[in-house]
């Protein structure tokens, strides 16, 4: 469902035509730049679907209008053909099929009715994260009798999950339903690994090492990740505009663009992801030397505290000849998290184009805002698939 209102640009006055896309979740935030003169437009809408109502709220740079301007299309939930940002009728949700079954050849088809409900339990996550946030905080300061009371109990279940305590299972079946259906596979091929050629034919090693992770690591990495899942959906509606091209491992066509750019909010996510994932690379990097014989701690050139003290960007070499487990590294860019962690990358909002230098010294480079948000949504998979396997660490349940 589209909505059409009528907005003036406080700064230059310009009138505009919105045309926003009703989302999945009751709140969706929207950043977009004037046409006329660049600067930030910020709205609210927010969506009542019991009473089949919504509300459009004015946060900064805009004010209500009162007649037709240039269009803006936005969409929470669809990226938009850049050629038609500014075009009537346009349709982000009926496009998106369109594109697909032109992609396929003619040969697209609906997902099936098991498929269609496992997207449909995929759809509300940010609804979702409000309870969670507080029950998984609540758990990491020892108020686990309050969290279990605001847990979401239920009784799916996965296959793997059998004996996770109930925030964790919370933890594990959200996680789950971020990486929903396509993504999946980067969880489950490096479960299967760990089965098959740790737990099954090192037992001792990997009682060892559960031992040494639940004493040493387990409440810090907890931590990172909710640190992670904290930042990312304090403003998912940005990163959200990818998420069904991503997690369906659609293609994107090259020309198309996300609406709504806010990179003031989103600029330190792939930075402060980064950090967060490659220092939790600990986990697979011990199960790489346990999966050839080694102990936990005892790497081909190293032991332990040394592997905890090397470059960031160099913690998944351990494991690179590791398919399952260097997958979750694939999304890493060590250049652009350098020019981040030195604060040398600038947002040109006219062209939505973010400019950086690695290290802040480095030869410029240009990304756009759209390309921008894929890495951070490839963080964020890479990140869920390894916090799942963490938490079946902790619970020792293959």
């Amino acid at each position: 469902m589209i909505e059409r209102h009528y907005l003036k640009c406080k700064t230059c006055q310009q009138p505009i035509t919105l045309r926003i896309g009703l989302g999945r979740n009751n709140v969706q935030n929207h950043t977009f730049q004037c046409p006329n003169c660049s600067e930030d437009i910020k709205l609210k809408l927010e969506i009542d679907y019991e009473k089949i109502s919504t509300e459009l709220i004015m946060l900064e740079n805009c004010e209500r209008g009162d007649g037709e301007g240039i269009i803006v299309n936005l969409h929470p939930d669809f990226a938009i053909n850049k050629d038609k940002l500014h075009e009537d009728f346009v349709f982000p949700f009926m496009d998106y099929f369109a594109e697909n079954r032109r992609v396929h050849d003619g040969d697209f088809k609906p997902p099936n009715e098991k498929i269609q409900k496992e997207i449909q339990r995929s759809l509300f996550l940010s609804e979702e994260w409000d309870g969670l946030k507080r029950a998984w905080s609540l758990t990491l300061s020892n108020n686990k009798e309050l969290a279990e009371t605001i847990t979401n109990k239920s009784s799916e279940k996965f296959g793997y999950d059998d004996g996770l305590d109930i925030v964790n299972d919370w933890i594990f079946r959200f996680s789950y339903r971020i990486l929903n259906f396509q993504k999946l596979s980067l969880f489950h091929d490096a479960a299967v690994y760990i089965k098959d050629n740790i737990i099954l034919k090192y037992r001792k090693e990997f009682k060892n090492f559960r031992e040494y992770y639940i004493k040493n690591l387990y409440s810090d990495h907890l931590d990172r990740y909710l640190e992670t899942y904290s930042e990312f959906f304090s403003h998912y509606s940005e990163y959200s505009q990818l998420f069904t091209y991503m997690k369906q491992n659609s293609n994107l066509p090259g020309n198309y663009r996300v609406s709504s750019s806010d990179f003031k909010q989103t600029k330190m996510f792939f930075g402060n992801a980064y950090e967060h994932l490659t220092s939790n690379f600990t986990i697979l990097a011990c199960y790489n030397n346990i999966a050839n014989g080694r102990a936990f701690d005892k790497f081909a050139t190293m032991d332990l505290k040394k592997y905890l003290t090397i470059n960031k960007a160099n913690r998944a070499n351990p494991f690179k000849d590791t398919q399952p487990f260097y997958r979750l590294a694939d999304c890493l860019d060590s250049s652009f998290r350098n020019a981040s962690h030195h604060g040398a990358v600038r947002f040109n909002k006219k062209k939505k184009k973010i400019i950086y230098r690695s290290g802040g010294t480095g030869a410029e480079k240009t990304i756009s805002y759209t390309e921008y948000l894929i890495k951070c949504n490839n963080l964020l998979f890479s990140l869920s698939a390894l916090l799942m396997l963490e938490l079946l660490l902790h619970n020792a349940n293959f």
